[in-house]
């Protein structure tokens, strides 16, 4: 089931300047599986498992979302963004 979210992250996967535009649980998911600099770290896992979750209709997409956000911190991807994107997540203004 495809979860499009309200708002799309856009992080860096592919080296300096080359971000992917991720906007929904399924481009999460093939994010994680497929273009995730290592596939080790306990945000790293929740996110996979927030990512079935969410396509089995089990988990809300913002869950996903946040998930898939503290999955980048933790890996040290440039999410591009003028404010913290666990902010943007929340709801939160920019800084």
């Amino acid at each position: 089931m495809e979860q499009e979210w309200d708002q799309a992250i856009e992080l860096n996967l592919g080296g300096p300047g080359r971000y992917r535009t991720v906007r929904s649980t399924e481009e999460a998911a093939v994010c994680l599986m497929e273009r995730w600099p290592t596939a080790t770290g306990e945000a790293y896992l929740e996110a996979q498992k927030a990512c079935l979750a969410g396509l089995e209709g089990s988990l809300p997409s913002e869950s996903v979302r946040l998930a898939f956000i503290d999955a980048a911190v933790e890996a040290n991807i440039h999410i591009r963004s003028f404010s913290d994107p666990r902010d943007i997540a929340m709801g939160k203004r920019s800084r």
